[in-house]
């Protein structure tokens, strides 16, 4: 995606080049149909006033009256077309733009979402497709205006050669005005669209989050965060608006004046006899329209300097790089097993922190293995690097012998279910939600699932049933309950490779024994890789692998492991009883 807004602008401008290009032919026709009705009027006022004793004078008059009217039925249908060509480009054109972004954005890692607000990411969406949007619609006005321009500079070529010069200069003295004026507001507008982005995000993050702000009765705390984001936009704003009404003035008053200089020129014309009584009267209804057009031009062009500012603001956000891209030569992977081996592996993350180096595990097909350790052990980078939501700095991580950086991102992702400790549902119907896993399956499909993640009793206790929306979050789910939705969906999209991320460290005993029920169907036959700091949710795996600092301490099953009496042994018994009943 193009970084600045010219650039960004232009990408569509050349995609529909030959619509544009029909606008502009149909906007100079109708431009020149009317003002030669507007030159034809103003022989018709010459004529009545000088030839009433022709004989044919109301013969001649009702022609020239037609023709006239005729003129200005064309120019007012081609305009008219040029405007309907307009009116149905602009909503296709925001539908591709909202379409192009929003599959840009989705191209980003994990990191980007990581360290931008989820509110301030929505506003420059927003900002973005309206910003091109009303650029076009910018333009458009624009377009008619300076084809009026266009119009009338021809016809003043042909009537004075000296008033040409004139208004010339004029269009260039207004021109550098309006661009001087233009970059100044772009500036400021740049710093406005951010702050009015920085105040959405603190209001949508204060919503996502109100069941914090209740419990900490911080009311007052977010509404004193608000307002200091408030009164920053508002002062941006301000000086927006300032530079507004500076070129307001200053453009009007170079409008006003020239208009008045042009009547003296055309006045000192038509007493030399340069020009007829017909060409004054033709003159005096251009300058009457020309500063108008004239002044409205140059706002239009203040306009689209603001909405340049408005556009680069969004893209300095949404046009960043994506850290993490599939390779040239990516290839799809299809595979039904799946092994993974981490080969000489080193990672750290910006700060400079080394979290694995020369890092080694090999995980057979079909294999079950538990992650444990320490908080900071390195378990959760793991998975994510897995997942490819990073780059290792150093060796490979293969699955089936393919190294995922040469894997396309989406065919690697749909080899892998991850059922997180917080699970994320959409604002959707608990079918929708569970069809996520698989959006081609069908209802019997979507209902076998839940009936295998032990979904269904509570699914049926709802009036909708499946068709029950799940709130923002899924918050009208019990945490189990939302767990039960994600491992339906993980059994729908049926992958080879299957995460547990402390799935069920934050449920309580009977949701815990519901959802082990579950994940025995779950796993079945699938290569697992389970954190937990809870033990007792890795009993059952073949190999628990024991991190601290990167490395792997201990590695073995739970009763060698305890036999031991090392890290593992020490874990445990760290931990509450009851968990585990060990044989």
């Amino acid at each position: 995606m193009q970084k600045t807004a010219a650039k960004f602008i232009w990408s569509y401008l050349k995609d529909f080049k030959y619509i544009l290009l029909m606008v502009l032919l149909t906007a100079i026709l109708s431009r020149l149909a009317i003002q030669s009705g507007a030159y034809v009027l103003a022989s018709v006022f010459s004529f009545a006033s000088s030839e009433v004793s022709n004989p044919q004078y109301w013969e001649t008059l009702i022609k020239l009256l037609l023709f006239t009217i005729s003129l200005s039925l064309i120019g007012s249908c081609g305009q008219a077309l040029s405007m309907w060509i307009a009116s149905r480009l602009i909503p296709h054109l925001r539908s591709v733009v909202i379409k192009d972004v929003f599959a840009y954005v989705n191209k980003h890692s994990i990191s980007y979402f990581t360290n931008e607000m989820a509110g301030n990411i929505s506003n420059k969406f927003g900002l973005l497709q309206s910003g091109v949007v009303d650029f076009f619609m910018q333009s458009g006005n624009v377009l008619f205006d300076f084809c009026f321009l266009l119009v009338n500079l021809g016809i003043l070529i042909w009537i004075s050669p000296i008033l040409s010069i004139v208004l010339v200069l004029w269009l260039v003295i207004m021109f550098f005005a309006g661009r001087y004026f233009g970059c100044r507001r772009a500036a400021l507008s740049k710093q406005t669209s951010s702050q009015q982005s920085r105040c959405s995000a603190v209001v949508i993050d204060s919503i996502a989050n109100y069941s914090e702000i209740k419990s900490f009765a911080n009311y007052k705390y977010e509404r004193s965060n608000l307002l200091k984001n408030l009164r920053q936009w508002r002062q941006a704003e301000s000086k927006e608006q300032k530079q507004k009404c500076l070129m307001n003035l200053y453009l009007s008053l170079i409008a006003d004046s020239s208009v008045a200089f042009f009547v003296f020129v055309s006045l000192g014309l038509l007493y030399f006899k340069n020009i007829g009584t017909t060409d004054f009267i033709f003159l005096l209804t251009i300058f009457g329209r020309l500063s108008g057009v004239v002044f409205a031009v140059n706002w239009a062009f203040n306009n689209m300097s603001r909405l340049f500012g408005q556009i680069d603001s969004a893209l300095e956000t949404l046009a960043v790089e994506p850290e993490i891209v599939d390779s040239g030569g990516a290839k799809e992977l299809n595979i039904k097993t799946a092994s993974v081996r981490f080969k000489d592996v080193g990672f750290f993350y910006s700060d400079q922190q080394v979290i694995f180096e020369n890092f080694n595990l090999t995980i057979k097909a079909g294999e079950k293995v538990g992650i444990v350790g320490s908080s900071g052990a390195g378990k959760s980078t793991l998975i994510k690097l897995i997942d490819r939501y990073f780059d290792v700095k150093n060796g490979s991580i293969t699955i089936n012998g393919h190294d995922i950086r040469d894997i396309t991102q989406d065919s690697l992702h749909k080899h892998i279910s991850v059922i997180p400790q917080d699970v994320c549902l959409f604002n959707r119907s608990l079918a929708d939600n569970i069809k996520y896993g698989n959006p081609q399956a069908d209802e019997a499909e979507v209902i076998k699932a839940a009936k295998q993640a032990s979904a269904d009793k509570f699914i049926e206790k709802f009036p909708d049933k499946y068709q029950t929306k799940v709130g923002d979050r899924g918050v009208i789910l019990s945490g189990g309950e939302r767990q039960r939705i994600a491992i339906a969906r993980a059994l729908l999209k049926n992958a080879p490779i299957l995460i547990f991320d402390e799935a069920t460290s934050s449920l309580d005993s009977e949701s815990e024994k519901y959802i082990q029920e579950s994940l025995k169907i779950l796993m079945k036959n699938k290569t697992v890789i389970a954190i937990a700091h809870r033990l007792s949710t890795l009993r059952e795996m073949d190999r628990i692998i024991v991190l601290e600092n990167g490395k792997i301490v201990e590695q073995g099953s739970h009763l060698s492991l305890l036999r031991q009496k090392g890290r593992y042994a020490q874990l445990f018994k760290m931990q509450s009883d009851g968990y585990i009943q060990s044989n």
